[in-house]
């Protein structure tokens, strides 16, 4: 797979992850993580959850979207200078990394559509990491938050002000995060 092997999640990008996870998740938990792209998180997740909900499109217009939201030259460069393949070897990285891990439900679906399979305060944790523009964060907070149990944690990537759309929606829905990690994924109890 030479090219489908790719990592975006290394170093404090991987620890700050399962910082959060020591912190909030637990080991009977129901998680859904919105925007699972290559799986990185997601096996990190099936670690520590006791199920994990990953939802995804993986459809071709999400390439287009992977920056919107950014305002960081660097990382634009960055995600403008990676070999991004297509969305279907995106996929396929997922399906390599998590198809055998027992604990992981892949839902080929967009986190809107997704929503309605799952019943209000039925989930643990809620990890938000999919479209980054302030409107498709704050959409998805709203339509997820009542899917969490009460004391549920709602988390997600990208607290940083390079994806000042992420800080908007989070701050006008949940206030400050409880805490922000390494790898800027936030975290706070509903």
């Amino acid at each position: 797979m030479s090219q489908l092997t790719m990592k975006m999640r290394i170093g404090e990008f991987t620890t700050g992850l399962e910082d959060l996870c020591r912190a909030f998740v637990g080991p009977s938990d129901l998680l859904v993580e919105l925007g699972c792209f290559s799986g990185e998180a997601t096996e990190i997740f099936a670690r520590f959850a006791g199920t994990v909900f990953a939802i995804d499109p993986w459809a071709e217009e999400y390439c287009a979207s992977i920056s919107e939201g950014c305002v960081d030259q660097g990382v634009l460069n960055y995600i403008q200078d990676a070999p991004v393949p297509s969305m279907g070897e995106v996929e396929a990285m997922f399906d390599a990394r998590a198809g055998t891990l027992a604990n992981v439900i892949k839902l080929k679906a967009s986190a809107e559509d997704a929503v309605r399979d799952f019943a209000d305060a039925s989930l643990d944790v809620v990890y938000v990491d999919a479209i980054h523009t302030y409107e498709a964060v704050i959409r998805q907070i709203v339509d997820w938050r009542p899917k969490l149990r009460r004391g549920g944690v709602l988390a997600g990537h990208d607290f940083s002000p390079a994806w000042p759309g992420v800080m908007r929606a989070v701050r006008e829905t949940v206030g400050e995060p409880e805490q922000v990690f390494a790898d800027t994924s936030w975290a706070v109890h509903v």
